[in-house]
């Protein structure tokens, strides 16, 4: 979700700007062949699949980046007019396991830098305490509202993994945007890689995804 550079100019590091990854650049931009130019929703029409039900999913820091593309649905600021012009990198649905919805949250372990520099602080370029706005700019949770696709959270028991989940939901309540919690008690973050855990994961995914696909059709 951040694109910079960790070169330091004259002892800092330089500005990072917040922007959606390739992936989500390219949501509506899939080729069959990469040498060719093939209009997305060409190719997208010839697989069979249907443009307006894309579903963004994502474990750790990828289910932070599968939030942000969902909670930044809409917003020009993170679009790339340079890649898919004319075309949108909406999604209408987003399943989140164990990614952090707010890095700067009493829930959150990040930046925490007293022992060794934590994972967002070295992400990002400064500590949160340098620069509290960037922190907040790559969080989920400043942007979800109207917007917003239907998002499923699915949880270890490790609660600094779902930092901001609750204040999320309320903001999703409040537009009537459906949500599904699904927690793994005792069970550690990386949950969605063993047993017994796998296969209950990917049943929650289906049986959300179909329950929220139905009613768009």
């Amino acid at each position: 979700m951040f694109a910079g550079d960790d070169k330091k100019e004259n002892g800092a590091p330089r500005e990072r700007r917040p922007m959606k990854e390739e992936c989500g650049r390219r949501t509506l931009q899939v080729s069959a062949n990469s040498d060719q130019e093939i209009p997305s929703h060409q190719v997208f029409a010839d697989r069979g699949v249907d443009t307006t039900r894309i579903a963004a999913l994502g474990f750790s820091a990828g289910g932070e980046l599968a939030a942000f593309l969902g909670v930044t649905n809409d917003n020009k600021k993170f679009e790339d007019n340079d890649c898919t012009p004319g075309q949108s990198s909406n999604v209408d649905a987003i399943v989140d396991m164990d990614g952090i919805l707010a890095f700067i949250h009493p829930e959150s372990g990040e930046g925490d830098d007293s022992r060794a520099i934590s994972a967002a602080t070295n992400w990002f370029g400064y500590s949160k305490t340098e620069n509290p706005e960037l922190w907040k700019e790559g969080s989920s949770l400043t942007y979800v509202g109207a917007q917003t696709p239907p998002t499923l959270f699915i949880n270890s028991s490790v609660v600094r993994m779902h930092a901001g989940r609750e204040d999320f939901i309320k903001v999703l309540n409040q537009f009537n945007i459906y949500s599904e919690v699904k927690t793994f008690t005792d069970a550690p973050h990386s949950f969605p890689l063993f047993y017994p855990w796998f296969e209950p994961t990917l049943k929650y995914t289906d049986d959300f995804l179909k329950k929220v696909f139905k009613k768009s059709r």
